[in-house]
Formats: C-alpha cells, structure tokens, sequence
C-alpha cells in the first residue's frame, strides 16, 4: 500500500541538545519519505514543513492523477 507520508522531527533542538545524531538523509531513505525538523514552539522549520506538504501533495497528485 503506497501512502505518501511526510515525516516530521519535532522538538528538534531537544535532541541536539541531548546530543542525539540523527542522518535525515539516511533516515529519509530508508522510510522512504521526506524528513523535516522543526521546533514548533518557537515556529522553526514550520515554513519548510508547509513547503513539503505541497510539495508531497502535488506529486502525488500528478501520480494518482488527482489533478
């Protein structure tokens, strides 16, 4: 079942801060979806995470022939 899917990384700063290491790309690849990080408290990432949304939706779009 393919459901386009879009993964979010909240509280991103926390776990830097915690030292966490995390390879989006890597981590991308092997969920097979888009990764952002936001802090969404204090509103970062969240225009990046708007701009993926329509991105993943248009795509899909055009692939499911939703246009």
């Amino acid at each position: 079942l393919e459901v386009p899917a879009l993964i979010v990384l909240n509280m991103f700063d926390m776990a830097q801060a915690r030292g966490f290491q995390i390879d989006r790309e890597h981590l991308s690849q092997e969920l097979q979806a888009p990764i952002v990080t936001a802090v969404a408290r204090k509103g970062r990432g969240i225009s990046e995470l708007k701009d993926m949304i329509i991105d993943v939706a248009e795509e899909n779009a055009v692939k499911y022939e939703l246009v």
